[in-house]
């Protein structure tokens, strides 16, 4: 292939919207997992106090650093959308374009997101075998002047710049690592490890029903103004 076609943009159409960091994952080897609804959060400083209704007569406090690991997802749309986001998703090739089924938005500065990504997914039973992984980070969002219907996000993934269209009806969910999110009634896996009388939490995932406010744009900064040396007599 030339040139050209190794940097042809690449087109992402989402025709559905089921984040992959939707759903906790299993719990780590070892681990034990306590599940419910979140019944109130405070922070104090570097620290926050969860309290979890486990069931309704029985509620659990867990104590959370800025080192817990901590995901928070809530359901998004393109306002939401920013620069400097990750966006990763599992699209499939077809007539030159990807179309994707599972979107993700990495929001913050805190928590692991993952890494630039443009390659081939590995085989597995009932994956089809034109799948690609997809991942990077938002440079714009713009409309198509082509199709006023259509919202285009251009995304970093490594040296390749890709272009994504989102369709009608397209769904996207939005990642952050963020305590100031988490609300009453959201659903909240806490894992955690068993020492004696000790439960020590090792993870913590929030699932919110209700959309993530949209970031607030970034500020550019001020040019510097130099100043200008006197006029020498």
């Amino acid at each position: 292939p030339g040139r050209g076609s190794l940097l042809a943009v690449l087109t992402v159409v989402a025709l559905v919207a089921v984040g992959q960091a939707a759903a906790p994952k299993k719990p780590a080897k070892g681990t034990t997992r306590i599940s419910g609804t979140v019944a109130s959060i405070k922070a104090t400083g570097s620290r926050s106090t969860l309290v979890v209704q486990v069931d309704p007569k029985t509620t659990r406090e867990f104590q959370l650093t800025s080192r817990t690991p901590l995901t928070v997802t809530a359901p998004a749309d393109v306002s939401f959308i920013a620069r400097g986001q990750v966006l990763s998703t599992t699209a499939i090739l077809s007539n030159n374009r990807f179309f994707a089924k599972q979107i993700d938005l990495y929001s913050g500065r805190r928590g692991r997101k993952p890494s630039p990504k443009l390659a081939k997914a590995a085989a597995k039973v009932g994956r089809n075998r034109n799948a690609w992984d997809i991942c990077g980070r938002v440079i714009s969002k713009q409309k198509d002047p082509k199709a006023s219907d259509f919202m285009t996000v251009t995304i970093r993934a490594g040296q390749r710049t890709v272009s994504i269209y989102l369709d009608k009806g397209y769904k996207l969910t939005a990642v952050v690592s963020d305590t100031s999110v988490i609300a009453p009634g959201d659903k909240v896996a806490v894992d955690g490890r068993t020492r004696g009388k000790r439960f020590t939490v090792t993870a913590v995932t929030v699932t919110r029903s209700k959309p993530l406010p949209a970031p607030e744009p970034r500020k550019k900064p001020k040019p510097r103004s130099r100043k200008k040396k006197p006029a020498s007599s």
